[in-house]
């Protein structure tokens, strides 16, 4: 027979965050700054941008705003893992380019063996030079598959430096959240 009592007392101390109790204003304006700098670069690069380069970055400011003191949420692991995957992802996007042109009589799935190769090599790179970044391997992928232009990249880079730089300023104020 199922204990209500039990249930309810499981749910009351495992249901949130128990540092949620003694740290609320800090949970809440945290979450509000989140809001409010992805707000500013959402309405930047919904106008030129791919939706999924956009996702990517929203990973990272989820990053930057839950765990700003972990070692991923770092200038060093944000800008070098967005550098080796947007490279991969435009390496791996021309290759696919050129067999399209090149080799058009193989009907295989080029942006999947490509998209693959992308998240493949970004996260090797990422690993070898030490700058793991997981939303990055997503941005390498999203160049592969979806339609992007020059300029993407460089919004994507300024709004890497918006979170970087509201981390930066925020930092004294900002707690581990996760």
């Amino acid at each position: 027979m199922l204990n209500f009592k039990f249930w309810l007392s499981y749910l009351k101390d495992n249901f949130y965050d128990k540092k949620f109790s003694s740290n609320k204003k800090k949970y809440i304006l945290q979450c509000l700054a989140a809001t409010f700098i992805s707000y500013f670069i959402l309405t930047t690069l919904s106008l030129i941008s791919s939706v999924l380069v956009i996702a990517s970055i929203a990973s990272t400011a989820f990053i930057v705003f839950c765990a700003p003191h972990a070692k991923r949420a770092k200038t060093r692991y944000i800008l070098g893992g967005y550098a080796v995957g947007l490279s991969m992802g435009f390496l791996c996007y021309s290759m696919m380019k050129f067999f399209i042109t090149h080799v058009p009589f193989l009907h295989i799935h080029f942006d999947e063996i490509f998209g693959a190769l992308a998240i493949g090599l970004s996260i090797f790179l990422m690993v070898i030079l030490d700058v793991e970044h997981a939303p990055a391997c997503s941005a390498s992928l999203a160049l592969v598959i979806s339609d992007w232009n020059y300029l993407t990249i460089i919004i994507t880079f300024l709004a890497l430096f918006i979170l970087i730089g509201s981390r930066f300023i925020l930092r004294k104020h900002l707690i581990q959240l996760i």
